[in-house]
């Protein structure tokens, strides 16, 4: 996935000249880099930080991919969405109990190669945390997603669109639950993971004396919007955006 991309200080200096010609300078590649940095046709430094968990962005990643026609690969991007998720709930909630970050990472660490553990996990904190059992993917969802991931199936645009309604409605369901009660961990694993991303880009940083710019895009399952209005956000809205707007390639 790509994200379309404008250069900060030409956006200042368009402003400043109260002109419309801002330099739009093409795409950044989704990596692991966490911290983007591209250079304008003017010569300007840029460092971008994107606002997204990585369960966010891989969710935009496989919408990104239906509109692609790779559905395949969508359905990969969904599932790991997924499964991020899970380990995004268990952290929070963890995090809530006033657990250290070093052994939450430690536990996570051994608990990482199976994703039956995972789920497992899973499972028995969110019945801890809300003492009821939590919502799942139904059975025909999995079963398609296991055809897919480890048959190799080749799924058709309406199966990976029912497939990426059932992941998103999941996560959306239980992500307003979890924003309801753990707000304050959930902030604050974003400053944790803002704090890490700087830091272990701080030497590209300060060799560029660059000022970072925040990107907040209109994910699907973005944290930034607010409770309610992530809460009444549908599927097809978020589908739409992406099909209908140029800033993902």
């Amino acid at each position: 996935m790509k994200i379309s991309t404008t250069c900060s200080r030409c956006s200042i200096e368009a402003y400043e000249q109260q002109s419309l010609n801002i330099n739009i300078e093409g795409h950044v590649s989704i990596e692991e880099n966490d911290l983007y940095f591209f250079r304008c046709s003017k010569g300007h430094v840029n460092l971008l930080e994107i606002q997204a968990f990585k369960f966010e962005l891989l969710y935009e990643s496989g919408l990104c991919a239906i509109k692609s026609d790779y559905y395949l690969e969508s359905v990969l991007s969904l599932t790991a969405s997924v499964e991020r998720f899970y380990e995004f709930f268990i952290k929070i909630v963890l995090s809530s109990e006033k657990i250290e970050k070093s052994i939450i990472e430690k536990m996570y660490k051994e608990m990482s190669r199976q994703s039956e553990r995972q789920i497992g996990a899973f499972l028995a904190l969110y019945v801890m945390a809300f003492k009821e059992p939590p919502s799942i993917l139904n059975q025909k969802a999995v079963e398609f997603r296991n055809s897919v991931v480890h048959k190799g199936y080749f799924p058709t645009k309406e199966e990976v669109l029912r497939y990426a309604k059932d992941v998103f409605e999941l996560i959306q369901k239980l992500y307003v639950i979890l924003r309801k009660k753990f707000e304050t961990e959930i902030g604050e694993q974003i400053s944790l993971e803002q704090q890490e991303r700087r830091e272990k880009n701080k030497d590209k940083i300060e060799e560029n004396n660059v000022n970072i710019t925040l990107l907040a895009p209109p994910f699907a399952l973005s944290h930034i919007l607010e409770l309610s209005a992530f809460e009444k956000k549908t599927f097809e809205e978020s589908f739409d955006l992406v099909m209908s707007q140029d800033f993902y390639h």
